[in-house]
């Protein structure tokens, strides 16, 4: 089972918020932080947050343990 830090589920559930407030309001984009166990960026991404899919993709990559953690700046 995976373990989630409890701030990283905190920003996402903000972040499935702000999701539903900008539907219909165009591309809006958010940047994107994956970082591997000791804190090594592995990968730096634009996001649209208006686009579930991306957001999902990126904390389903915890789930399968992927990555160690993912940072989304809002």
């Amino acid at each position: 089972m995976a373990h989630y830090s409890l701030d990283l589920l905190k920003k996402y559930l903000k972040l499935e918020k702000r999701i539903a407030k900008l539907k219909g309001k165009g591309r809006q984009k958010v940047d994107a932080e994956m970082l591997a166990g000791k804190g090594k960026l592995l990968a730096r991404e634009t996001i649209f947050v208006n686009e579930l899919w991306q957001v999902r993709a990126i904390f389903g990559l915890l789930k399968t343990n992927d990555w160690k953690g993912a940072f989304v700046d809002m």
